[in-house]
């Protein structure tokens, strides 16, 4: 039953990514393609912060813009490196 359950959430985390992707906040991993329903998804690669890197960036002011809040989870595998941009790559509520 718990399989189930995670399975169907790990869907609409899919989902909410690929919604999220199209207002091309500049902070989010884009989305290269996506399947709709979840069932399939596909961002640019991103680099993984270090430790060092994620303990030493402040995060939660960066998730903070003058019109939206960037919907991540501050934990280091939520954030990468694109074209040497910090970008969310775990995104939605």
């Amino acid at each position: 039953m718990v399989e189930w359950r995670l399975f169907l959430l790990g869907l609409l985390a899919n989902m909410q990514e690929r919604m999220f992707s199209k207002c091309k906040w500049p902070e989010l991993c884009p989305v290269l393609f996506s399947v709709p329903g979840g069932w399939f998804l596909i961002m640019r690669r991103a680099k993984p912060l270090t430790r060092v890197e994620f303990d030493n960036l402040d995060l939660e002011r960066w998730i903070k813009k003058e019109n939206y809040t960037i919907p991540a989870e501050i934990k280091m595998d939520s954030f990468g490196w694109v074209d040497g941009k910090l970008v969310a790559v775990d995104y939605g509520s």
